[in-house]
């Protein structure tokens, strides 16, 4: 039960780190972004185009490796 929920605050801080603030996502309420839809251990990414999809699976490898996932 612990490993489940220390793996979940892992993956959210993965995310956070890898999408924060670059604005590639789907345009939500007041000028902000969604960029990503987690639950349990699926993650989708959410973009208007291909190329920012590519860049955010880029960027979400390279802080996942930071923590050897």
């Amino acid at each position: 039960m612990l490993s489940r929920f220390l793996f979940l605050l892992v993956i959210d801080w993965v995310t956070g780190q890898s999408m924060d603030g670059k604005g590639t996502g789907i345009h939500w309420i007041s000028g902000r972004s969604l960029e990503d839809l987690e639950y349990a251990d699926d993650l989708a990414l959410m973009s208007h185009s291909f190329n920012h999809i590519q860049e955010k699976t880029r960027y979400l490898e390279e802080v996942a490796a930071t923590v050897d996932l």
